[in-house]
């Protein structure tokens, strides 16, 4: 903990992740483990979920790190690349798009077929992961705004 400086308290989000690569570059070592299971309640609403993403989105632009930050706006650079794609591409661009969503996809859409309401559930994961998506490139974009003003 000393060797990586401590814990970023004044982060609110992504503060985990933030220590975790601390803690590494000051030299421990970092594990995957398979069987590790995290849990917690969801939010009781569609908005405050995406108010938690936009959340972890600025925890992103908050902590500059780069990784986080990259993934949150690459991910809303490739729903827009495959809107315009959709609109605009060749048939293999359309196929190559639609396969690399399945890809995307895939993860959330069978958690969803193990379900209560599968059929239900997994027609609503593609539009929930691109409000998700949208809501933390979002967050990490206003906190880099944010960031940017205070410096001027």
């Amino acid at each position: 903990w000393k060797r990586a400086d401590g814990f970023a308290e004044h982060l609110q989000t992504g503060e985990d992740v933030t220590f975790g690569r601390a803690m590494v570059a000051a030299g421990s070592r970092a594990a995957l483990v398979r069987d590790a299971e995290v849990s917690w309640e969801q939010r009781p609403t569609l908005r405050a979920n995406l108010k938690m993403f936009e959340r972890y989105g600025e925890g992103s632009g908050n902590s500059l790190d780069m990784r986080l930050l990259g993934r949150d706006l690459a991910r809303v650079a490739a729903l827009g690349g495959s809107a315009a794609i959709a609109v605009h591409g060749s048939t293999p661009l359309r196929l190559a798009a639609a396969a690399g969503a399945g890809v995307y996809l895939s993860l959330p859409l069978a958690r969803a077929l193990r379900g209560q309401r599968p059929v239900r559930t997994a027609a609503l994961v593609a539009p929930l992961a691109v409000a998700r998506d949208a809501a933390k490139a979002y967050g990490a974009l206003r906190a880099l705004a944010r960031r940017a003003r205070c410096v001027d």
